[in-house]
């Protein structure tokens, strides 16, 4: 059939969203590799962590086969709650509050759709995790971007009559930025006092050091115009597994549900069941290993200072966000060079916003120390060549 024909059959709204920029990039990689070369991949965003080979000896496998509860493996919720409420201090319901669905990814997406009507408006804070900004195109929405140099409590006065949702990441990725206790209290208030929705992707909660990280319900614990999603890809390193979920009031609960039970009907039942038996065991043996990604990050952090190469002032996650908009314009064409030239995966700017085209996302999750300095010094060499080319032409 034609492409010309093809293309008429095609919806516009799929055909107006882009591929994700960084999933390209790492079917690059998967390319590059099983043709036999070594890529230094500082594009994955998930961490390797040591995990115990899973066993489901004495599960109930009968029922791992079938559907299970839409709202998520009853179980699961209840250690979900528990987690939570010791951490935070707060009271959530794992009946009343908590849905499962098959990542956090998904559930970001159902909230959107359960918000907006078309030509409704979102707010983003730039860097954005590239998704955000398609599904709410696909949601039939407008997406109005925050600059990246713009606090939190500048959210204010892009708000208009039209503006529903504010959708935020903390801790950011790429930027790695974790936001204090009184900048979150701002913008939950700014959100409430517009009758706003916030909803924040808390995904890498669990990589800060203890007692600096504050999730939207310990700060708004009523839930009343907020929503906190997550998932267990990240602390547990289980990202493959597609178990994430969502902490929200009663009314959004009950849309939730309903969307998931057409869009997913449930996440995978035998991975639900193995990690609600699993629970204290895998974060016993993953939390450590979260954690000492902020040693690491440290270490990686003095080499890219005394390489004289800018990055966002981030704390914890394993993410780096390079600023090289001194050099750079745009990055995608050094992504490529980087991938195709030089065998080191990073992620451009581009794929997080307007603002940020002259960035690279840096992942440190998957590679070792000495291989990551191996890349940045080679970037470093990349940079010096650019200025030296760019102070002739001047």
């Amino acid at each position: 059939m034609p492409n010309g024909i093809l293309k008429n059959l095609t919806s516009q709204r799929s055909m107006d969203i882009p591929e994700a920029i960084s999933i390209k990039f790492n079917q690059w990689v998967d390319e590059c590799k099983a043709s036999g070369q070594d890529i230094i991949t500082l594009s994955l965003g998930e961490a390797f962590f040591d995990l115990p080979d899973p066993s489901f000896d004495g599960l109930n496998l009968e029922k791992g086969y079938h559907y299970t509860d839409s709202q998520g493996v009853p179980d699961l919720r209840n250690k979900i709650a528990n987690y939570l409420n010791k951490c935070h201090g707060t009271s959530v319901c794992a009946n009343e509050n908590i849905i499962i669905s098959a990542g956090s990814k998904i559930i970001i997406f159902m909230c959107i759709l359960a918000k907006i009507n078309p030509g409704d408006e979102v707010l983003v804070f730039e860097p954005a995790w590239l998704s955000y900004e398609h599904q709410i195109s696909l949601a039939g929405g407008k997406t109005t971007f925050i600059p990246i140099d713009s606090s939190l409590a500048e959210a204010e006065k892009y708000i208009t009559h039209r503006t529903k949702l504010v959708i935020f990441n903390n801790p950011n990725n790429p930027a790695g930025r974790v936001y204090t206790q009184v900048e979150m209290m701002t913008l939950s208030e700014i959100c409430k006092r517009n009758r706003v929705t916030l909803i924040v992707d808390e995904a890498y909660g669990d990589f800060v050091e203890n007692g600096q990280f504050y999730s939207i319900i310990n700060i708004e614990p009523e839930l009343e115009h907020v929503v906190a999603v997550n998932s267990l890809s990240k602390t547990m390193g289980i990202s493959g597994w597609r178990i994430g979920y969502a902490v929200c009031n009663q009314h959004l609960m009950k849309t939730l549900l309903k969307l998931n039970q057409h869009l997913i009907t449930c996440a995978p039942s035998i991975l639900q069941i193995y990690v609600a038996a699993n629970f204290q065991s895998l974060l016993d043996k993953t939390l450590p290993q979260a954690k000492s990604f902020n040693t690491k990050r440290k270490e990686i952090a003095a080499h890219l200072d005394k390489a004289r190469i800018t990055h966002t002032s981030g704390s914890s996650t394993f993410y780096f966000f390079l600023d090289l908009s001194n050099y750079y314009g745009d990055t995608s064409d050094l992504a490529e060079t980087l991938l195709f030239t030089h065998n080191i995966a990073m992620v451009p700017g581009a794929a997080y916003g307007n603002s940020t085209k002259g960035y690279l996302r840096m992942s440190i999750g998957t590679e070792s120390v000495e291989r990551i300095i191996s890349a940045i010094d080679t970037l470093a060499d990349i940079i010096k060549q650019k200025g030296l080319m760019h102070s002739k032409i001047v």
